[in-house]
């Protein structure tokens, strides 16, 4: 059973403690980037996936990890209680005025080699001795849930996705 004495809602952690037997929760990150977005899944005891909810950050907003797990377990909730999609994700495929200009150094493992594998989604880059210019859709991690066909934030009964960036 999963851990809800936390859980002030007495509706809501009835409605957990029967139906789920595991919450678990993932934080999906860019070696450049950083946290893209958390996901949230309630889990019955064969592992199937009962409920997802998908926090998805802005790469113009600071990451927040608890703001970010508690929006991704709200929208799981919603899903499992509803038992219906919700919270479709918005279609944003272009490079919006807001682009992101943005630094990286090649420190702690970011270097050019990693950053090449999300040049499809930027506009340009060029390389100094410190390290890379580039500028980026701030909306990236948005077109990557998009690209792995989840249309919802909020998922019931959903099928199964490999979310590594």
């Amino acid at each position: 059973m999963p851990k809800t004495d936390k859980l002030k809602n007495e509706n809501l952690r009835h409605l957990l403690d029967e139906q789920v037997f595991k919450i678990q929760f993932k934080e999906i990150r860019a070696k450049i980037l950083g946290t893209l977005f958390m996901v949230c899944e309630f889990l019955d005891e064969n592992g199937e996936i009962l409920a997802r909810g998908i926090s998805i950050r802005s790469l113009l907003d600071g990451f927040n990890r608890k703001t970010g797990k508690n929006k991704a377990f709200g929208r799981a909730v919603k899903a499992l209680k509803n038992e219906e999609n919700a919270d479709p994700i918005r279609n944003n495929d272009l490079i919006p005025d807001a682009a992101m200009r943005r630094f990286q150094t090649c420190k702690n493992g970011a270097d050019i080699s990693s950053f090449e594998e999300i040049t499809k989604v930027t506009k340009s880059y060029k390389r100094t001795d410190e390290g890379f210019h580039y500028v980026i859709n701030p909306f990236l991690p948005l077109m990557l849930v998009k690209a792995k066909s989840i249309q919802f934030k909020s998922e019931y009964c959903p099928d199964r996705v490999d979310f590594e960036v």
